[in-house]
């Protein structure tokens, strides 16, 4: 065999010794770098430890025991005012918005005079019935006339009941507008403004939330 002949095996081989040498080194340095690579990956800030030993936590919304209730307000209009703040403690009954009541208190004076008006006039028919009662009784009165001053005091005693109605109706619907709490609690959120337009019924967004 010529020398010609060897050399082609031999190199060969040699190139099979490199390629192994190679990849072993590869395999070296990944395993000296490894732990370099998870130390780098650590968080750079340590998880905060809560103050007690045992504890869950998670992101959520606040909620009562009881659920949260959503304020709405039962007639249509502006809001007015909003007295209260978020975060604030709230007693039952306390004013949490309140909605335009101008018209209805524009309308109170004249139904109150209105209401005066009609007891004038029953104490006018009560007057004249009294003297009829004489008059008959001295049939100096027949008997329709002195009818007639009894059933004026009825008329006049029924406009007054419902001059008195009006007026209390007037009332009742200015404190409808002014919304408050129904139970003690807090206030969670104010979806409304002084000056926007609060929408009664069932809302997507309430206008206050509160537990």
């Amino acid at each position: 065999m010529t020398t010609r002949h060897l050399l082609l095996p031999v190199a060969a081989l040699v190139g099979i010794a490199v390629a192994v040498f190679t990849v072993m080194q590869g395999e070296l340095g990944r395993q000296v770098s490894a732990p370099s690579v998870v130390k780098e990956q650590q968080p750079p800030l340590s998880p905060l430890q809560g103050p007690f030993e045992s504890h869950v936590a998670g992101t959520g919304v606040v909620e009562a025991g009881t659920g949260n209730i959503a304020v709405g307000t039962p007639v249509s209009g502006i809001v007015a005012a909003v007295p209260v703040r978020w975060g604030d403690p709230v007693e039952a009954g306390t004013t949490l918005f309140r909605i335009d009541d101008r018209d209805l208190r524009a309308q109170l004076p004249l139904a109150t005079a209105r209401a005066r008006e009609a007891d004038a006039r029953l104490a006018r028919a009560k007057y004249q019935s009294q003297i009829a009662d004489k008059l008959h009784a001295q049939h100096a009165l027949s008997d329709e006339q002195f009818r007639d001053r009894r059933f004026e005091v009825q008329i006049n005693f029924a406009a007054l009941a419902a001059a008195k109605a009006e007026v209390e109706r007037i009332r009742v619907e200015i404190d409808r507008r002014t919304i408050r709490a129904p139970v003690a609690g807090r206030v969670l959120q104010i979806n409304t403004r002084p000056g926007e337009f609060a929408e009664s019924g069932v809302l997507v967004t309430p206008l206050m939330v509160r537990w």
